[in-house]
């Protein structure tokens, strides 16, 4: 089975160069186009990955990937690629074209590797497979995401606060929290986001989508990461253990909040009473929250869990 990344954005994400070849002909290439991974002329080999080729042309094109060069430029924001088909599929992001629609469920995609990718999310197929934990995603793109939390590689970092990401997509969204700049909006809300991705999961919130479904019991949710934490229910499954104490967490971000009770780390503060907290009061994550009342405090902006009203009231304060 074929192993990579994750799907989240259209250009922007930066790529292990040893995957490059098989993550731009997932995300780029149209769906009609046939290609051989095995072909006898050697004339039409690549002698970098020796993938196989039909024709002189199309080795040519995917050469570009190893060698870097970036022939192509955008005529409107300058940034350039290596193949014609990524600054055509690029130029839909200026353009607001989306000419690949899901037949299911009618969402749309500038190119056509992100519809392939998309309509796993309904027949159920995930055919690259992590070779370390077999764990199976629908896009090239996610698995060299995934991979990254075997290998613990974050190799962009953030030279404002030092936070450091698998991915540039990933960083670039970031910065907008420093800068403040190119962050989306909800129309309904008004909420902002530093990327339109959480943007677009956001809304579901006001719509009522609802597109990922527990094969188990049919509960459906509007994020994929709220079904997996749902999952569990099922399984049991708690993969994440804490190295101080042992106790197991159902997903990386509990385990996260976890560690903070042994390093003390208490990152989230009141803005009017300057108490800490060692998680966020202000969950935006309609899976994670246990209570959907929100406590209005006289001295703070408010959470939404009891828990954190009753941690704030044990101060002296």
């Amino acid at each position: 089975m074929e192993t990579s990344t994750c799907q989240h954005g259209d250009f922007d994400e930066a790529v292990p160069s040893g995957d490059q070849n098989r993550y731009q002909e997932e995300r780029s290439s149209p769906v009609s186009e046939s290609r051989s991974d095995s072909v006898s002329d050697a004339s039409t080999t690549c002698d970098v990955c020796l993938k196989g080729f039909k024709c002189k042309y199309s080795l040519f094109r995917h050469q570009r990937i190893h060698s870097g060069v970036k022939a192509h430029t955008c005529s409107i924001c300058f940034k350039r690629f290596t193949q014609g088909s990524h600054l055509r599929a690029h130029m839909r992001t200026h353009t607001g074209e989306r000419p690949f629609s899901c037949e299911t469920c009618g969402k749309s995609y500038t190119q056509a590797g992100g519809l392939n990718a998309h309509m796993r999310t309904h027949t159920g197929e995930r055919p690259y497979s992590c070779e370390i934990c077999s764990k199976s995603f629908i896009s090239c793109a996610n698995l060299i995401c995934h991979r990254g939390t075997h290998t613990g590689e974050r190799a962009f970092s953030c030279e404002t606060c030092g936070k450091s990401f698998i991915q540039k997509r990933s960083l670039t969204a970031h910065m907008r929290i420093h800068t403040g700049e190119g962050r989306c909006s909800c129309e309904t809300c008004g909420k902002s986001f530093s990327d339109r991705w959480f943007l677009n999961a956001h809304r579901r919130i006001h719509t009522g989508e609802k597109l990922h479904c527990c094969k188990t019991c049919g509960k459906s949710f509007s994020k994929n990461s709220t079904l997996k934490v749902h999952m569990i229910t099922h399984t049991g499954e708690r993969p994440y253990l804490c190295e101080m104490c042992g106790k197991a967490c159902i997903s990386r971000s509990y385990l996260k909040v976890h560690m903070r009770t042994h390093t003390g780390e208490r990152p989230f503060t009141c803005g009017k009473c300057g108490k800490s907290f060692i998680q966020s009061g202000n969950l935006n994550n309609a899976a994670t929250r246990t209570c959907t009342v929100r406590y209005d405090l006289k001295c703070c902006q408010g959470f939404y869990f009891g828990s954190f009203v009753k941690l704030h009231f044990k101060g002296p304060n």
